[in-house]
């Protein structure tokens, strides 16, 4: 018998094998010549290394039959070559403690391949001294260096561009790894030798391994959706946030770290200098936070040239260091900038894109967040439990030059003397004179007893000055027309005549052109009181008219205390209410104040006087106007709310002193905090006009409540015509606080209330069963039609309260709400879409239903009719009344794409987007009729099915035009005629 290499057939255990002894079988040399053809195995290597001779070798003698004694191992051939070796080959090498590394799985930080050895930890021991640098960053910067250089070094620049640090850390590093390198001839990871991807190979005798056939790896790409898209952009944008929010405490603990080294440094000089009591640093603090109280009148009037100077500008210093960290900071600053908010949609032209949420680096500052707080970490905050005193005006302070009275250190070095200049002749007040950088001396001025009427008179808006031109002058001043330098806005010259009550005093005069010198002098024939001249200028003659100078008297001077007459005739007659009592304000007074603010004819609505010393000074006196206004043309207009500070009108039009979305509201603002010579630019800006846009848009919100539950009837006329506004609100609000309190003042109508009668959220939430975390709506044109739908019917089974949305924006508004006194706000389509009770199986007790046979069937045979318009078809036993349902994740959501994004997209791309359910009801007639009609006659239940799938697409609001309809449902009621 032949020897075979494999047996033909398989074993098999059940059946017995015979065993024969040699002498059983007489004819056995007949056999033994006899080879049976054995099939080809493979020889497990590749086609190209067969070819190799010493795997030839072991191939042959894998045919040659006898003993083990002729197999062949494949081996190469090793040929003894020891005298070049040893001159290729010193023996100096040293093997390595490891081998083969394995980088951590999952979340786990990747631990460099590069290990430290002796020599660098004595480098990183000595440079952690001079620059923050560990050795796990070290042997980081080493692992990128190495690994970003191939047969060429990396340049500075590059390694730059690799290492993300200081440029002093990066350029010590760059020295010391590329001196190593060149020291020891050869790369600090050593790595074993490859064949290329590409496969293009050299003969190199270090190339151990081949590398195998990468074979392509196919799988199904999964789809990609809308909601899908929302979703990775949404954790994008967390996760960018979280990156931002770990960087600033990487840099706020930096901060510490440095502000502990500083403190330590202080210490140590403290110590050097002896200053045990500490009166070096007061010293130094002090001369370090030293600021004037206010600037005199003649700060800018100590230069002797008559020439207009010229401000020379400064050289730009940079750091080199941080250069690189200020350019990251640039970009990140840009970024943050194209960031885009999903909240804020407009309610009337809600569309919007998810490309907007694009080039967006974490919520980290964006444009919102730096209109909110432009001062960021540096604005002034109160503290609790912390009281703050106003600034010290009359005296210096515990500065060191001042007395021990006055807190001071009383150093006579530092006394102040009555100083003059010689060219020209000119007395600067009290000063000092001390030496600065370069030799350059410096005079410190500081005010006297002669300061105080000069300070009252508001000369702390004079900046640009010294640049000669009375023009420029102006320009700098308050842009208000307060302050007494508002004046050189349009007088060449100022004088003022003044005298005391005391008999026997003289009379001053005192005049001034505003560039920072006056002229003081007796005066004669002036009589008690104080008289003001202005020299107009020739382009300003117009001033000198009665009527103008009338009509900047109420525009700006209305409202003051003091009466001011002109010609005889007291100007400003109108009383300034929010400074009044309400008590003796009478509604006649409200309404002829309403229109002389507003130039409007109606009534007020409503009315609220607001007063408040905490945390700002307010007098505020707000108007809701009668009239319905138009919403469209209202969003163009400005906020009207004036804004005063102690009777002087700030602005006309305060645009941020409340916000958008309650342009409706009218009136008046006065607050004393806020100083006169501010300018519109920095007013918009201000810190304090947000503090006092919180506190007045919450003081409003409060009153609105309280005025719907002190007279409903009144507020719900109101509503009728103002509840668009504080539907804006909610879209355009930031604060999730504070859109809950918006939305204490909506009005639904509800499932347990009959129709016209309507419930606030807050009522809705305190009727609620005890563990209920919902609060249910349903979006509906009328309630006819909410009431008759099959969602609601499909969830009134369970006895819940539904609020009815009538417009299409209530439901976007709901939606972006999204939860209410820790309560969710949910539709009851998306309740139906996530329920779990529906076992999507047939009530077998039902005898009016399908059997779960036939049910499968009508189901597989819709799948066939409804091809690309529905992702799945169920049964469902929510339904009695109605036949069948399309459910949609997050319908609402759904609903808006379609009239935005998805306007222009075909029908059968909607459906794609869309992946809508079909649910069947097997108990309803009109299904139990499609069943039998499928096989008596297929194309009436074609035309059925599909009628049955656009009714349920229009319940569900997904089909926009129902004109597409039309024609199918005219043949039906053909076919159904022709039966009769």
């Amino acid at each position: 018998m032949s020897k075979v290499s494999f047996r033909a057939r398989a074993l098999d255990a059940t059946k017995p094998m015979p065993v024969y002894r040699a002498e059983e079988i007489p004819d056995l040399p007949d056999f033994a010549n006899i080879n049976r053809s054995v099939p080809a195995m493979p020889t497990g290597m590749e086609k190209e290394e067969e070819t190799e001779h010493h795997l030839q070798r072991y191939l042959s003698a894998q045919q040659v039959y006898g003993t083990a004694d002729a197999l062949v191992i494949p081996i190469p051939d090793v040929e003894t070559i020891k005298e070049d070796y040893d001159k290729l080959y010193k023996g100096e090498f040293k093997p390595t403690k490891q081998y083969i590394h394995i980088q951590a799985c999952g979340m786990e930080q990747e631990i460099p391949d590069y290990d430290m050895d002796s020599e660098d930890e004595s480098w990183v021991e000595h440079q952690s001294k001079k620059m923050e640098i560990s050795a796990l960053k070290f042997e980081e910067m080493m692992d990128r260096l190495e690994k970003g250089s191939g047969q060429q070094v990396v340049t500075l620049q590059e390694a730059k561009l690799l290492l993300k640090e200081d440029d002093d850390l990066i350029i010590a590093v760059y020295d010391y790894w590329l001196n190593k390198r060149l020291r020891l001839a050869h790369p600090l990871i050593l790595q074993v030798k490859t064949e290329k991807r590409d496969g293009s190979t050299t003969n190199n005798p270090y190339v151990a391994f081949r590398r195998r056939t990468e074979k392509m790896q196919t799988r199904k790409n999964r789809k990609n959706d809308e909601t899908s898209y929302e979703k990775m952009l949404k954790l994008r944008r967390d996760l960018n946030r979280a990156v931002t929010l770990l960087e600033m405490i990487k840099r706020r603990e930096k901060t510490k770290k440095e502000m502990v080294q500083l403190t330590i440094e202080v210490v140590d000089k403290r110590y050097a200098a002896e200053d045990y009591e500490g009166k070096m640093l007061e010293e130094a603090e002090a001369l370090r936070h030293k600021m004037p109280s206010f600037l005199s009148p003649y700060t800018y009037g100590g230069g002797w040239s008559q020439e207009e100077m010229v401000v020379k500008k400064k050289r730009e210093y940079r750091k080199r260091k941080h250069k690189q960290v200020i350019q990251q900071q640039r970009e990140h600053t840009v970024t943050s900038v194209q960031q885009s908010h999903y909240n804020d949609i407009d309610v009337l032209h809600p569309d919007f894109s998810s490309e907007d949420e694009g080039l967006s680096p974490g919520m980290s500052p964006s444009d919102h967040e730096e209109e909110n707080d432009p001062d960021g970490l540096f604005a002034f905050r109160r503290k609790r439990n912390c009281h703050y005193h106003a600034p010290i005006l009359n005296r210096l302070g515990n500065w060191p030059w001042c007395s021990q009275e006055d807190g001071g250190m009383g150093d006579k070095k530092y006394r102040y003397n009555l100083t003059s200049l010689s060219q020209p002749p000119r007395c600067i007040g009290f000063a000092r004179r001390r030496l600065g950088r370069g030799g350059r001396v410096l005079l410190d001025r500081a005010f006297s007893e002669f300061d105080e009427p000069l300070y009252r008179s508001n000369f702390s808006s004079q900046k640009n000055v010294d640049q000669g031109s009375s023009d420029v002058a102006s320009n700098i001043i308050g842009q208000f027309g307060v302050g007494f330098y508002s004046s050189f806005m349009v007088a060449s010259k100022v004088e003022v005549y003044s005298k005391t009550y005391h008999p026997d005093s003289p009379a001053y005069k005192w005049s001034s052109d505003g560039t920072g010198s006056y002229e003081l002098s007796e005066a004669e024939a002036v009589d008690r009181g104080t008289k003001i001249v202005l020299h107009l200028k020739g382009d300003c003659y117009d001033y000198a008219k009665e009527n103008i100078v009338n009509d900047v008297i109420k525009k700006y001077s209305n409202f003051l205390g003091v009466p001011i007459f002109l010609n005889g005739r007291r100007a400003n007659i109108v009383q300034a209410l929010w400074m009044m009592d309400q008590k003796e304000i009478t509604e006649d007074m409200h309404h002829e104040f309403y229109r002389f603010t507003t130039n409007l004819y109606d009534s007020p609505k409503y009315h609220l006087q607001y007063k408040i010393d905490a945390p700002l000074n307010i007098r505020a006196l707000f108007y809701v106007p009668d009239h319905k206004p138009t919403f469209d043309l209202s969003r163009e207009s400005d906020v009207g709310i004036a804004l005063y500070c102690r009777k002087i009108m700030i602005m006309s039009k305060a645009n941020n002193v409340l916000p958008r979305w309650l342009r409706f509201v009218k009136g008046v603002v006065d607050s004393e905090d806020i100083p006169l010579n501010l300018s519109r630019e920095l007013l918009q800006d201000s810190a304090l006009i947000r503090k006092l846009r919180t506190v007045l848009t919450t003081r409003l919100l409060k009153f609105f409540q309280d005025q719907s539950k002190k007279d409903p009837e009144k507020y719900m006329k109101f509503y009728e015509d103002y509840g668009l506004f504080f539907r804006e609100g909610i879209i355009t609000t930031h604060e999730q606080e504070q859109k809950e309190e918006v939305a204490k003042l909506l009005r639904f109508e509800s499932s347990k209330l009959p129709p016209g009668e309507v419930v606030s959220l807050t009522d809705y939430a305190t009727r609620m069963k005890a563990g209920a975390r919902n609060i249910y709506y349903l979006s509906a044109p009328s309630r006819q039609l909410a009431e008759t739908s099959p969602y609601f019917e499909a969830l009134q089974k369970k006895d819940i309260e539904v609020l009815f949305c009538y417009e299409p924006y209530d439901e976007l508004v709901l939606m972006q709400l999204g939860q209410f006194d820790k309560k969710y706000l949910k539709s009851i389509e998306n309740e139906i879409q996530e329920s779990k009770e529906d076992t999507d199986t047939v009530d077998e007790k039902d005898p009016e239903s399908l059997s779960q046979t036939n049910a499968d069937e009508l189901m597989s045979w819709l799948g066939v009719i409804l091809t690309n318009k529905v992702q799945k078809i169920k049964v469902t036993k929510r339904l009695s009344s109605h036949p069948c349902i399309i459910t949609v994740a997050e319908m609402g959501a759904a609903r808006h794409f379609l009239r935005t994004t998805l306007a222009d997209k075909s029908q059968d791309e909607r459906y794609r987007l869309l992946q809508p359910t079909l649910e069947i009801n097997p108990s309803h007639k009109l299904i139990r009729k499609l069943f039998l009609l499928k096989e008596s006659d297929p194309d009436l239940g074609r035309l059925l099915a599909e009628q049955l799938y656009e009714n349920a697409m229009i319940g569900a609001g997904l089909l926009d035009d129902p004109r597409v309809m039309v024609g199918r449902l005219t043949e039906l009621l053909e076919r159904a005629l022709d039966k009769i």
